[in-house]
C-alpha cells in the first residue's frame, strides 16, 4: 500500500475475511463428521451495555449503536452459516475456493441453493449479500471444522 494509506474494515468483515483465510489455510478437505459436533452458539459478540464514556458523547453514542446493531445482524445470520455447512460441506468448501466476488463465486453459491433452502424458514425472507453469505459460511466452516467431536456415548 502506498505510504499514508489506511484500511478501513468493520470488526464482522475482519471476522469473515479471517475466516476465509484460515479455510484456506488450514482445510483440504470437507469434515466428515459434522453430525459429531454440537451445536454451536450464536451470540453477538457485543454483548455489555454502553458505558457511561460512551454514553455521554452523541457522536460516540452513533458509532456504538451502529456496532452493536451489526453485532446483532452478525448473530442472527450466524446460525444460516452453519446450517449450510452442515447440509452441505463439499459445496460450502468449494464456494470457499473460489475468488471473491468472481462468476465461480457465483456458480458456486448458486451450487448451495437445495442447502439454502432448507436452511431458510418456509416464508421467512433472506436479504443477503454475497459477501455476507460467504463470510458467514467461512466463519461456521472452520468453526465447525475445528470444534471437538462428541461420541455416541457424550463424551470429547
Amino acid at each position: 500500500m502506498p505510504d499514508r494509506s489506511r484500511m478501513r474494515a468493520t470488526a464482522v468483515q475482519m471476522r469473515y475475511g479471517f475466516a476465509d483465510a484460515l479455510v484456506a489455510a488450514d482445510i483440504k478437505a470437507p469434515p466428515a463428521d459434522l453430525a459429531a459436533v454440537a451445536p454451536l452458539a450464536h451470540r453477538p459478540f457485543v454483548d455489555r451495555p454502553m458505558p457511561a464514556v460512551v454514553a455521554a458523547d452523541p457522536a460516540r453514542v452513533e458509532r456504538w449503536n451502529a456496532f452493536a446493531q451489526a453485532a446483532t445482524a452478525y448473530a442472527t445470520l450466524s446460525p444460516l452459516g452453519e446450517c449450510v455447512v452442515r447440509a452441505n460441506p463439499g459445496a460450502a468448501l468449494r464456494l470457499l475456493r473460489t475468488p471473491v466476488e468472481s462468476d465461480e463465486e457465483k456458480n458456486a453459491i448458486g451450487g448451495l441453493g437445495t442447502a439454502l433452502t432448507g436452511c431458510v424458514a418456509t416464508g421467512a425472507p433472506l436479504s443477503v449479500n454475497r459477501f455476507a453469505l460467504r463470510g458467514t459460511i467461512a466463519l461456521n466452516f472452520y468453526r465447525l471444522a475445528m470444534a471437538p467431536r462428541v461420541t455416541a456415548a457424550g463424551a470429547n
